[in-house]
């Protein structure tokens, strides 16, 4: 029997969701002990094929670079008659973004060849239609381009190449050239370590599907849910970043006190959203809020990537300081706590202008690297 009192809603003597003084609605996630039938009742079919796609997947630690005969250097934009040229070498994550093969295996990274494309069909035979489109690894037929039903290639290989040159863009929003580029797949895990998304770096499918659920990305390490208890996530502090790879930087580097020169471990967690502009997307923002109280956050510090635009309009220079100082304010704000953001130091800058996270955690690397070589 379902009851509630206003600020609680109770089925069975269990409390599954809650409203806070705001009068917004949160559901409750299940007790320790909860009987296993009662969690499974949250997986939908279309998720449940998700984790099926993923469990087949090989674990990676390395990305794809573009590269070009004779070692001519790639152009950006990338017209497609040089993408036509274009090959694909793999690279570390270690050596582009500082990222060590023990982060890649604990946030369970996976490899996108074009060989996943056997894995999507044999899905075909193993879940119904209407699974395989909630799932978000099929499309369904689009008769304006004669394409029949067929498996979502962003989960094959296919990935954003490049950017367009103006002059082959149809319009404003047709900005990317796509190839066989083999994407990393980032995977999404809850607090208790579940699969609940699925992302290829710089795409994704459909925001109704499993693959495509409008969340924020939390870097976990999955496999410490596998014991006994599970950890407990409680952060006083938390940074938000732009990207997962940024967020998975900052989960790494937050443990080793004297890179950041920290005296001591803080309690400090890490999340990302896909991009400063979804600082005021609704649904994002629910999200990144809902899992801000969850961990009893008090001070929140918003850490965009910093890029040298001047070459581009004045409304555009600014565009990641402003998202930014919005999203921190906002934040104070509406959950009362202590929100600061931090622009990203001038001498983190790469030789194209831009400072980010995982750009200045390779760069570290590489110093240290040649102080040892230098005996220093």
């Amino acid at each position: 029997m379902a009851g509630g009192d206003g600020r609680r809603i109770v089925i069975g003597g269990q409390i599954v969701a809650s409203f806070d003084g705001a009068g917004k609605f949160h559901p409750e996630p299940p007790a320790p002990g909860e009987p296993a039938a009662a969690a499974a009742a949250e997986v939908s079919p279309g998720l449940e094929a998700l984790r099926w796609f993923y469990d087949q997947l090989t674990p990676t630690d390395s990305e794809m670079r573009p590269v070009l005969p004779e070692g001519e250097p790639v152009p950006s934009p990338l017209p497609q008659a040089v993408l036509r040229r274009v090959e694909w070498a793999p690279v570390t994550l270690f050596e582009k973004r500082g990222l060590t093969p023990e982060t890649c295996a604990a946030l369970g990274f996976r490899a996108n060849p074009p060989g996943n494309e056997e894995i999507l069909r044999a899905m075909r035979d193993r879940y119904d239609w209407e699974t395989l489109v909630d799932s978000g690894l099929w499309l369904e037929a689009d008769r304006g381009r004669k394409q029949e039903r067929r498996p979502n290639l962003q989960f094959a290989g296919k990935g954003q190449a490049g950017r367009k040159p103006d002059n082959e863009k149809r319009d404003p929003d047709d900005k990317w050239q796509w190839g066989r580029c083999q994407p990393v797949l980032i995977p999404y895990f809850d607090e208790r370590g579940r699969l609940v998304k699925l992302r290829p770096h710089k795409g994704g499918a459909p925001v109704w599907t499993a693959a495509g659920d409008e969340k924020i990305y939390v870097p976990r390490d999955y496999r410490a849910f596998q014991a006994v208890p599970a950890p407990s996530e409680k952060f006083g502090t938390a940074v938000i970043a732009e990207g997962e790879f940024k967020a998975a930087a900052l989960w790494q580097m937050k443990s080793w006190g004297r890179i950041l020169n920290w005296e001591r471990r803080p309690e400090l967690a890490v999340c990302s959203l896909p991009g400063i502009s979804f600082a005021k997307n609704l649904n994002y923002r629910a999200d990144l809020e809902d899992w801000l109280r969850r961990v009893g956050c008090r001070k929140v510090i918003v850490g965009f990537d910093d890029e040298d635009k001047r070459d581009k309009p004045l409304r555009q220079r600014f565009e990641a300081r402003k998202y930014a100082q919005y999203l921190a304010v906002d934040l104070s704000r509406k959950l009362h706590i202590h929100g600061v953001y931090v622009i990203l130091p001038r001498e983190w800058r790469n030789a194209q202008g831009k400072a980010d996270w995982d750009g200045a955690l390779a760069m570290l690397y590489k110093k240290y690297e040649k102080e040892d070589r230098e005996g220093k």
